[in-house]
Parts: C-alpha cells; sequence; structure tokens
C-alpha cells in the first residue's frame, strides 16, 4: 500500500511538472530518480543496520526536496534533481556491500553431521561403547543387584582362560575365588564378600583364582550402580599387576643387598660415634660435641632403616617363619601399650583399651610388632591431650582390632598406598616424624601371614582408624616359607 501512494504521489509530481514546464516527457533525470526512488524504499525496508536506514530517507527526503525545488522553479533546477537522485542511488549501492547478514538472508547452519573420517563419532553411540568394551586391556564384568554376572568383556575371558558364556550367571565371589584350593579358602572377611553386601565402592588388591588351578594378582575395583537412588548393579573391573610384583621382587633384592653392604660399615661409624660423643677419648668443645650428636643421630636412623628393610625381606621371602600358639590378644594389646607408654607421654597422648577377651592362633612376636607399629604412629600424628582407643570386636569367624586416634587423618587416595614400601603421608614426615615408610609394609606382610586383613578408615569427625582382621585359625599354608609344599 505504502508503495503504491509513493507511485501515485511521484506520478502526480511528474504531472505537475509537466504543465508547469510544458514538457511532454519527464526529464532523463526525472526517469532514473523515479526509479531510485523505490530502489531505496525497497531496501530501506530489508535493511540491518540503522545507519544506513537513516541515510537512505535522507537521500530520499534530499530527492523529494529536489522535485519540489524542480516544480516550483522550472527546469534550471535539473542539477540539483540530478545531484538527489545520484546521491541516493550511490547510498543505496554502497549499503548491501556493507550489510550484515539477516533474517532475510539466513546464514546456512553447522552441518551437524559426523565426520566421516571419524569411524568411532560416526558409529551408534551403543556399537562405540561395544568397541571401547571390547579394546580395553581390563577385566570389566558387569553384575545385576543380587551380585550374578551379566556381561564380561573379552579382557575378562582372557585374563580368567574361561568363554564369556561359561563366565555368565556367576556369583562374583565364585567369579574370582570360586576356584581357591582347599588350603586358600577365603574368610567371611573376604574383600569380594563384603563388597558385595556392602554395596559400597570397594579398591583393593586380590588374587584371583582361574579354573585351571593358576592364579595371578590383581587389583581390583567394585562399584555401585545407582539408579533413583538405588543399586541397579555393580560394575566390576581388575588387572593383572603379576609384572608389577615381579620388579618389585627385584627391587627388594637389591635393597636387601645394599643393606647387607651398608650394615657392617654403619656398625664401626656408629660405634665411633658413640666413643667420641661419651668423651673418653677426648674433651671437645660445644659445637664439635653438637655436630657428634646430629651425625650419631642420622647414624641410628639409617640404621633403623636398614634393620627394616632387612626384616621385610626376611619376612616376604620366608626366612622368618611364623610359630602358631594360642594367645590372648588382650595380653599382647597390654603388652603394646606398655611398651609405647614412654613415648605417649613424651607427647601427652593417653593410651586406653577395652577389657574384650579373645583367644586367636598367632605368632604373639610378629603380632607385638604390629600393634606397636600401629601405635607409634598414632601417637607421632596425635597432638597432645589426645586419646589413642584399642578395640576388639569378635566375629564368628575372627576378630578385628581396631586402632582409633584423633590425629590429622590420612586423606583418601591415600588409604591404600599408605601401606606401600616408602610411602607416606606428606613427604616431610620422614624428616618431621621419624621413620623410614617401611612400618605399615611390614605391618600388612605379617597380617598377610596370619591369613588376615589390615585397612584404614577415615574416621567422620577427626582421624584415622586402622583395622587388623584376625581369623581364629590361620591357614596352615600362611605360615610355611615360600616354596614348601
Amino acid at each position: 500500500m505504502q508503495g503504491r501512494a509513493i507511485r501515485d504521489w511521484t506520478s502526480q509530481c511528474w504531472a505537475k511538472s509537466t504543465t508547469v514546464t510544458g514538457e511532454r516527457r519527464p526529464s532523463r533525470a526525472t526517469r532514473f530518480f523515479r526509479r531510485g526512488i523505490f530502489v531505496a524504499w525497497g531496501e530501506s525496508r530489508g535493511a540491518a543496520s540503522p545507519l544506513w536506514s537513516v541515510l537512505a530517507a535522507l537521500a530520499w527526503l534530499l530527492a523529494v526536496a529536489a522535485i519540489t525545488a524542480r516544480i516550483a522553479a522550472g527546469p534550471r533546477f535539473d542539477g540539483a534533481l540530478f545531484l538527489a537522485a545520484a546521491v541516493a542511488a550511490g547510498v543505496m549501492a554502497i549499503r548491501p556491500l556493507l550489510r550484515t547478514p539477516t533474517d532475510h538472508e539466513p546464514t546456512a547452519p553447522e552441518s551437524s553431521q559426523p565426520d566421516a573420517s571419524d569411524p568411532v563419532s560416526a558409529l551408534p553411540s551403543a556399537e562405540s561403547l561395544q568397541i571401547l568394551l571390547d579394546s580395553v586391556a581390563d577385566g570389566i564384568c558387569g553384575l545385576d543387584r543380587h551380585g550374578m554376572v551379566n556381561f564380561v568383556n573379552p579382557a575378562a575371558s582372557r585374563l580368567l582362560a574361561a568363554t564369556a558364556s561359561s563366565l555368565t550367571g556367576k556369583p562374583l565371589h565364585e567369579l574370582l575365588h570360586g576356584a581357591a584350593p582347599s588350603g586358600q579358602q577365603c574368610a567371611e572377611n573376604c574383600l569380594l564378600r563384603c563388597a558385595a553386601n556392602s554395596g559400597t565402592p570397594t579398591v583393593g588388591e586380590i588374587t584371583v583364582f582361574r579354573a585351571d588351578g593358576s592364579s595371578f594378582p590383581a587389583d581390583c575395583s567394585l562399584m555401585p550402580i545407582l539408579a533413583q537412588e538405588r543399586i541397579a548393579g555393580f560394575a566390576l573391573s581388575f588387572r593383572d599387576i603379576t609384572q608389577r610384583h615381579a620388579l618389585d621382587r627385584i627391587k627388594d633384592e637389591f635393597l636387601s643387598t645394599v643393606s647387607h653392604e651398608l650394615r657392617t660399615p654403619l656398625t664401626s661409624i656408629r660405634g665411633t660415634l658413640g666413643l667420641l660423643s661419651s668423651g673418653i677419648l677426648g674433651k671437645t668443645d660445644e659445637k664439635v660435641t653438637k655436630l657428634l650428636c646430629i651425625a650419631q643421630s642420622n647414624s641410628d636412623r639409617l640404621a633403623r632403616l636398614i634393620n627394616d628393610i632387612l626384616d621385610l625381606e626376611r619376612i616376604q621371602s620366608g626366612r622368618a617363619p611364623l610359630a602358631f600358639h594360642p594367645v590372648q590378644l588382650t595380653e599382647i594389646v597390654r603388652q603394646a601399650i606398655d611398651g609405647m607408654m614412654p613415648l605417649a607421654e613424651a607427647a601427652g597422648v593417653q593410651l586406653t583399651q577395652d577389657s574384650t577377651q579373645v583367644e586367636i592362633a598367632s605368632d604373639p612376636d610378629r603380632l607385638l610388632q604390629v600393634l606397636t607399629n600401629l601405635l607409634a604412629n598414632a601417637v607421632k600424628f596425635s597432638p597432645c591431650g589426645a586419646t589413642v582407643f584399642v578395640q576388639l570386636r569378635p566375629e564368628e569367624s575372627g576378630v578385628t582390632l581396631s586402632v582409633i586416634d584423633q590425629g590429622r587423618g590420612i586423606p583418601a587416595d591415600k588409604l591404600e598406598t599408605i601401606f606401600d614400601r616408602f610411602q607416606q603421608v606428606h613427604s616431610s614426615d620422614s624428616r618431621l616424624k621419624g621413620g623410614s615408610g617401611l612400618g605399615l609394609a611390614i605391618c600388612r606382610t605379617i597380617v598377610h601371614q596370619h591369613s588376615g586383613r589390615i585397612w584404614a578408615e577415615r574416621n567422620p569427625d577427626r582421624g584415622s582408624t586402622f583395622h587388623v582382621f584376625l581369623p581364629f585359625r590361620p591357614a596352615l599354608s600362611a605360615a610355611l616359607p615360600a616354596g614348601s609344599p
């Protein structure tokens, strides 16, 4: 409608101009301007830039003013009319070059098609997931909420030396421990059984037994699958760590050899420093005495480290077999507390125990070593005025001993690695608190030789708790040296 009104208005202006001037046809400038009017109008309606729309309107008004002047004053204003039309046409010609895309000029949408050069992204999600599960080197099994296996990836079949169909439908414990020989049957505190019954995320190191009688050590992880805040199943993953254990044995042999070679000269050094510090060989000034004390302290620390390395190597190699006989666990706890009392009093820490009476079959000397290490760690990392409590909880097949402290606690990512050799929570602990980083590794080795299990937990408020499960009757194979029948 607006375009028609403008066309009628310009026709009337042209008619008036021919009446006034007496010309039968409009001039060339008039015809050119009429075309520019319609171009300017159409372009201004689709413009995206307000600045150029304003310029187009001003050019159109200038042209209207020139037309009016032409009508009123006659042909002498043909030059002004031509100039106005040229300005309007120039504005309309330049504006499209600077115009940004609008709704009238939609841009091409970005392609949402997958890249043909990427075969994984081009596959459906289910097929991609299947390829990933088939490609990983770790054994992965899916279990339902009852703990029955309903999915096995190729790596799990290869590690267990069985077909997927023969593994499907088995309970979790039977899958990994069902083929265990009679002398290595699991107790009720088995990591897999406890994890399946509790439904909590569990990570640990286990021994996996194959149907052909062979076995291998493995890192195992069992995670619950939640659906609407309820357990819908479990995801099991495990990895063969035989090569890691072989490297550990090589490292242990090297450390044992080095320790043996260092022990003799270190004994001589300690003896010499002791004589110099005592003043038997002559008096020394205060500065020399202080240096001698520092040297003797460091040599004693090095001697303890060497003794711990040799002790751990003897236990793991079976050259220090355990002597099992019935003992009162409460009496072992009391002896450990009495031995640690001077250190606890110096640190301002109180040691207490409950009065539960439990009798188990164990090596009392090695068990005392375990309790002494646990109590020493609890005292060293507890603040002044704290209490360390030793708790005994009998169960159906054994007893759980817990050492509960109120110290700084152990980070969640250190709860497993803290039992490895030369591992401490902070790198500065060895310098500030003393110790070699082998105490908990020795504890784990001794507990395993008792057919038990040791683990650590963070307390809800503060501190940590070390749990030791000991069966009433350890397996006979645990007490035999390595290589014994």
